[in-house]
């Protein structure tokens, strides 16, 4: 017999199981200020000068 195949649901976890565990990994991830305790930085992709350009933002949709 083949093991149950479980199919995509689009949603970031099929089970509760993983629901759970992503959960735990959200309760321990730091903020700013906890890194910065540390001497440490977020992420720099999250904060690319060219994420917060506004201009360029509003370039774009008025194109679209």
């Amino acid at each position: 017999m083949e093991p149950e195949k479980m199919e995509p649901s689009g949603h970031m976890t099929n089970n509760m199981e993983d629901v759970i565990w992503l959960g735990k990994q959200m309760e321990r991830m730091r903020d700013g200020s906890q890194l910065a305790e540390d001497m440490r930085f977020p992420d720099p992709i999250e904060f690319d000068a060219a994420d917060n350009d506004n201009d360029e933002k509003y370039n774009y949709k008025k194109k679209n």
